[in-house]
């Protein structure tokens, strides 16, 4: 395995590196295909699995799907058979390999093991993965407080 990236390159303690916004507009682009390619290898119920995901994060080495609260769908694609499935499948599709984690939740957040964090997309302008959530997924944004 390859060494982690130093601590150094994080702006501040404990503030996770941001998101590869260049894979996410890879993915998004060639969603479809991606979708297509995952309904050869695994069948029809894979793909319809994956069209329920609300939102995705992409890191250095990690991928994290949030399937809202649709444990089915979710769990359906976390199967070992099927994640290693869909997992190998984005790696072609990312150009590198990648560990694919399958949430719950609005919010696709990349865990440490996956040696990326989450970016909280505050001040940027529009999201793009947003936008595409909604205009394609047709997922919904929800104000929150914290």
């Amino acid at each position: 395995a390859a060494p982690a990236a130093p601590a150094a390159a994080t702006s501040a303690e404990g503030e996770p590196p941001p998101l590869d916004e260049a894979a996410i507009h890879k993915l998004r682009a060639r969603w479809q295909e991606f979708l297509k390619v995952i309904q050869e290898r695994c069948g029809h119920e894979a793909p319809a699995a994956l069209r329920t995901v609300r939102d995705i994060a992409i890191g250095e080495q990690g991928v994290a799907f949030a399937f809202g609260n649709n444990g089915f769908s979710r769990d359906m694609i976390a199967k070992p058979e099927t994640l290693k499935i869909v997992a190998s499948t984005l790696s072609e599709f990312l150009g590198r390999k990648v560990l694919l984690e399958c949430q719950t939740g609005d919010k696709a957040i990349l865990t440490q093991a996956q040696g990326a964090g989450v970016s909280g997309g505050q001040g940027d302008g529009p999201d793009a993965l947003v936008e595409y959530a909604v205009n394609e997924l047709g997922a919904q944004l929800v104000e929150t407080s914290e």
